[in-house]
C-alpha cells in the first residue's frame, strides 16, 4: 500500500486556482533532495523540508534568485527511499539519495510543510499495520530530532512539536484573542443541551469542527465543513461529546492576513454580488474579488502578539469587516494555505517569507 500517495487537497485547489498555466520556475524541484549550486556545509543554509507544490516551487524560485543556500528534502519521496543520519560524535545531519550525499552542519532557519505525513498518520493510523505505524512515526521522531539538534534556529511557521494536528484547539485560541482585545463571536463550548438549545434560538449558529478536522471514508479523504445548525436540533447532537457553536457574524467582506516574521500582509475577499456576499468564499473564489487591505495598526498589534504566544512566525488569520467596519476575528490558521491568495491578488508572499529565511 502506498500510504504516502495521498494528494494534497490544498494545493490541488492552488492549481486550479491559479488561473493561468503554471510552469516551474525551478525544474528540478522533483528530485528528492537538491542544495543551491555554491553549496557549502560549513556556511550557514536554509533547509526547506516539505513535498512538491507550488508554495515549494515559489520558496525555492525565490531562493535562488536571491543567490541563498539552501538545501530542499522533498517529503513525499524522500522519506520512500531517502537515507538519514545524525552523528553526535561531530553534529553533521546527512541526506543521502541515489549517488547524492548532503552534509548539513549549520542552519539558519528551516521552513517545514509536513501536512501530508500528519494527514496520513492522524487520519488512518486504525487502517496501518504495526510496521506501516512505525514507518510513519519514526519519520515524524526523525523531525523532532532535527528540532533538537537545531533548535536555535528559526522554524517557520513553527517547529514540529508544536505543529501537530492535536496541537490546536481553536476554541482556547479564540479565548486567547478575546483576552488581547480582538473583536470575536459569541461562542459556546459545551455537551450540555440545554444551553446548545438556548444559544440557536439567540444566534444564527455555526456548528465548528471541535478537533475533527478530518477523517477517511472508505474510498477517500473527507473534510469537515463548518455548517449552519437549525433551531430544530435534537438532543443527540450533545449525547457523545460536546460541541463548539459560534454565533454568525454578519459581513461586508472577509478579510485573510498572513503574518511572515512580524508584518501582517492581508488580502479584503469581497463578493461580486448581493446574493454571495453571506456565503463561503473558500472553494467559490471566482465570485469574489481579492484585492490588497490595510487592517488597522492597533489590530495588526493584536494578531501579532497573539501569534507570538502560541509560538509562531509564519500563520494565517480569518477575519470579518462588517457593515460599520468593525474587524471581527475568526479563527488562526497554523501554516495555511497562501499560493492561491497570492495568485489571486498579487501580493507576493513567497519573497517576503525567504526575506525573512535569509535574515
Amino acid at each position: 500500500m502506498d500510504i504516502l500517495g495521498q494528494k494534497n487537497y490544498g494545493l490541488y485547489k492552488e492549481k486550479k486556482l491559479s488561473g493561468a498555466r503554471y510552469k516551474s520556475r525551478y525544474t528540478h524541484i522533483r528530485q528528492p533532495i537538491l542544495c543551491s549550486k555554491s553549496y557549502n556545509k560549513s556556511k550557514p543554509s536554509i533547509l526547506v523540508m516539505s513535498p512538491f507544490g507550488l508554495q515549494t516551487d515559489a520558496i525555492l524560485s525565490d531562493l535562488q534568485k536571491k543567490k541563498s543556500q539552501f538545501v530542499y528534502i522533498n517529503l513525499d519521496e524522500f522519506v520512500k527511499k531517502g537515507k538519514v543520519s545524525f552523528s553526535t560524535q561531530n553534529n553533521e545531519l546527512v541526506f543521502v539519495y541515489g549517488k547524492l550525499t548532503i552534509v548539513v552542519q549549520k542552519l539558519k532557519s528551516i521552513y517545514i510543510d509536513y501536512f501530508d505525513l500528519q494527514e496520513v498518520f492522524y487520519f488512518r493510523r486504525s487502517d496501518f499495520n504495526l510496521k506501516e505505524q512505525l514507518f510513519i512515526r519514526r519519520w515524524l521522531y526523525t523531525l523532532s530530532l532535527i528540532e533538537s539538534v537545531f533548535e536555535d534556529s528559526k522554524w517557520y511557521p513553527s517547529k514540529p512539536s508544536n505543529m501537530n494536528f492535536e496541537g490546536q484547539n481553536k476554541i482556547a485560541e479564540l479565548v486567547l484573542a478575546s483576552r488581547l482585545g480582538l473583536n470575536t463571536p459569541a461562542s459556546l463550548f459545551t455537551n450540555h443541551f440545554p444551553e446548545v438549545l438556548a444559544f440557536v434560538q439567540e444566534h444564527k449558529s455555526i456548528l465548528k469542527d471541535s478537533g475533527l478536522k478530518a477523517y477517511y471514508g472508505k474510498q477517500s479523504l473527507l473534510k469537515f465543513q463548518s455548517s449552519y445548525i437549525s433551531s430544530n436540533i435534537k438532543p443527540q447532537i450533545t449525547e457523545l461529546s460536546p460541541v463548539e457553536l459560534q454565533a454568525h457574524v454578519s459581513k461586508r467582506a472577509d478579510v485573510r492576513a498572513y503574518l511572515i516574521g512580524q508584518k501582517i500582509y492581508a488580502i479584503r475577499i469581497e463578493a461580486k454580488s448581493q446574493k454571495t456576499r453571506e456565503l463561503e468564499w473558500k472553494g467559490s473564489e471566482k465570485d469574489y474579488v481579492f484585492e490588497s487591505f490595510r487592517i488597522p495598526a492597533r489590530i495588526e498589534k493584536k494578531l501579532i502578539r497573539l501569534a507570538q504566544k502560541l509560538r509562531y512566525s509564519f500563520c494565517s488569520f480569518d477575519l470579518l469587516v462588517t457593515d460599520d467596519n468593525q474587524i471581527v476575528f475568526l479563527e488562526m490558521n497554523r501554516p495555511g494555505q497562501w499560493y492561491f491568495a497570492q495568485a489571486l491578488s498579487g501580493i507576493d508572499l513567497s519573497s517576503k517569507i525567504v526575506k525573512e529565511l535569509r535574515l
